[in-house]
């Protein structure tokens, strides 16, 4: 197979994955949380400044602010937020980010595939009900991962593509194109 094949269909099949997990985990959080997710998710996001310290920290746990948005994403998308919350811990996720240097040792990928499997196992072998929908959310929040880690292996070889490297070098003497080549390379990871 050819290295752009391989990188394109490694890009479609971990964003496949990403969204079916993030569609998942919000109808298990949905079923499984209701109006007590909602509730404690109200209380951490009552105001802005703890919305913005819940979002810190989250992301800081989880090291990816993208993560955590999708997670907020999948909130609302469950009625479980609504917009003014899930902007502040979005603020604060990305604040988060500047504090997952200070937790480089701690790598939630090292525990991807054990989080998919206990997911699988409380949700295809559970007979309540409740246990099923934490169960799903669990599975759910590891293949959220599988599809952000398989996106992001892909992507590496071409840090190294002299394409790449040209493209970087012609805009590092013209901020306003860096910032959109920055911004075009952020959109397709």
């Amino acid at each position: 197979m050819s290295e752009t094949f391989q990188v394109i269909s490694g890009l479609l099949g971990g964003l496949a994955v990403f969204i079916f997990g993030m569609n998942m985990m919000s109808e298990g959080l949905q079923k499984a949380a209701g109006e007590r997710m909602k509730t404690i998710l109200g209380i951490l996001t009552k105001n802005p400044v703890m919305g913005v310290l819940a979002g810190a920290l989250v992301t800081a746990v989880l090291q990816s602010s993208s993560a955590t948005t999708v997670m907020v994403i999948g909130f609302v998308s469950a009625g479980l937020m609504s917009l003014p919350q899930a902007i502040s811990v979005i603020l604060g996720a990305n604040i988060g980010t500047t504090m997952t240097a200070q937790i480089i040792a701690f790598k939630i990928d090292d525990f991807i595939w054990p989080i998919v499997f206990v997911g699988f196992v409380i949700y295809f072998f559970s007979k309540k009900e409740f246990a099923k929908n934490v169960g799903q959310t669990i599975f759910a929040f590891g293949l959220l991962f599988v599809g952000i880690t398989t996106m992001g292996n892909v992507m590496k070889p071409l840090a190294s593509s002299p394409v790449f490297i040209e493209m970087i070098a012609r805009v590092s003497d013209i901020p306003v194109l860096g910032v959109l080549v920055g911004t075009l390379m952020t959109l397709v990871v």
